[in-house]
């Protein structure tokens, strides 16, 4: 059995797999300007500590 984690985390676009991950100040929404999607499947994820705070999670299997 895979263990998986409670994740708060977007996907978009086509193309070659992009992971983008945001800084400490930041979550997933950051890379919302940035046109990403246009030219890759992009993961974006929101740290587990902002999401606690936020309340934000879906599993990823």
């Amino acid at each position: 059995m895979t263990p998986t984690v409670p994740l708060a985390h977007d996907v978009d676009g086509v193309g070659p797999l992009l992971v983008a991950i945001h800084g400490m100040t930041e979550d997933r929404h950051f890379w919302n300007r940035v046109p990403l999607a246009s030219y890759f499947r992009t993961v974006r994820s929101t740290c587990a500590a902002t999401e606690a705070r936020r309340g934000w999670h879906r599993t990823i299997r």
